[in-house]
């Protein structure tokens, strides 16, 4: 499966509810049905519009969303601030339920972990924790009432997963987090692995519209990068093409963007090709960078 990112007005690549509806539309039109959103993005009420304009059946399309605020940011805010987060979502899809809902991410302390200001939640304790228990809380609630029908996280690290376990509720069913050449945390795989976590992967391409504004950007694009190209030679696909398989290749479900739709073509079309061992050892080896295009996620308290 594929999934279709939206993002909004972040480094220059601007996304509204036309450029979403119209998008949404073309990649149902090729057998697209997974898609990836947040209430930040801006984007859900063009992605609704754009499911029902095509006809497609709402138990066909598996939509992923993620808990933000306008007054707190991209943040855990707490509990009766999360079930405002969900409804919120649910209105601008115009839909009863969504397929999965995710804590964004643990805490402030990122380049993308944006947040506002702090809640409530976190002066309990003065500390994030108690503000991931309780939009966790929300979450479960959420869950049990059928508006969502999973749950999951966003950018969390081994130590945060290690702190939801410990709760003896819930475990999250996803975890999605930055993974490519240039970023691939294989210890925080290996944990969701063996905790039975889906591990979805977003930025595939190493978010190149992006990594140009980072002060300690890597010198070459990954869709540029000499072994990528060179594999995209050998199988006779494109470099972004490339990236993708060897995602699937390490067992992450991928989370391409694509607004146009040459591009969404290309996205769907990574199933009918194979990766060697070799090749996929020479992704594996590329030199990572001092920084990937979020910031380490283990650096949120």
């Amino acid at each position: 499966d594929t999934s279709f990112g939206h993002y909004g007005g972040i480094g220059g690549d601007v996304w509204d509810d036309t450029v979403s509806q119209k998008a949404t539309r073309i990649f149902f039109m090729y057998g697209g049905r997974r898609i990836d959103s947040a209430y930040h993005y801006r984007t859900q009420k063009g992605i609704g519009a754009g499911m029902r304009f095509s006809g497609t059946p709402r138990s066909q399309v598996f939509i992923t969303s993620k808990v933000d605020t306008d007054e707190y940011g991209l943040i855990p805010p707490g509990y009766n601030e999360t079930i405002a987060s969900i409804q919120k979502s649910l209105d601008e899809f115009e839909t009863s339920y969504i397929d999965l809902m995710l804590i964004h991410w643990p805490g402030p302390g990122t380049i993308c972990a944006s947040m506002k200001k702090k809640p409530p939640c976190y002066y309990v304790n003065k500390d994030w924790s108690e503000c991931r228990r309780q939009t966790w809380l929300a979450l479960e609630d959420m869950f049990r009432a059928r508006a969502l029908l999973a749950v999951g996280v966003s950018n969390f690290d081994i130590k945060h997963l290690e702190e939801m376990k410990s709760w003896g509720g819930y475990m999250p069913s996803v975890n999605q987090i930055e993974y490519h050449p240039y970023w691939h945390k294989d210890d925080v795989i290996d944990w969701c692995k063996q905790h039975n976590i889906v591990v979805n992967g977003y930025s595939p391409l190493g978010c190149p519209d992006h990594v140009t504004w980072l002060p300690d950007r890597p010198e070459v694009l990954l869709t540029d990068h000499d072994a990528v190209k060179a594999i995209a030679a050998e199988v006779k696909k494109t470099p972004a093409q490339v990236l993708q398989r060897w995602e699937i290749h390490k067992g992450v479900v991928i989370n391409p963007r694509a607004r146009e739709e040459k591009h969404i073509v290309e996205n769907l079309s990574v199933l009918d090709f194979e990766l060697t061992p070799a090749q996929i050892a020479s992704l594996d080896g590329i030199d990572q960078p001092p920084r990937n295009v979020c910031g380490d996620m283990n650096n949120i308290p």
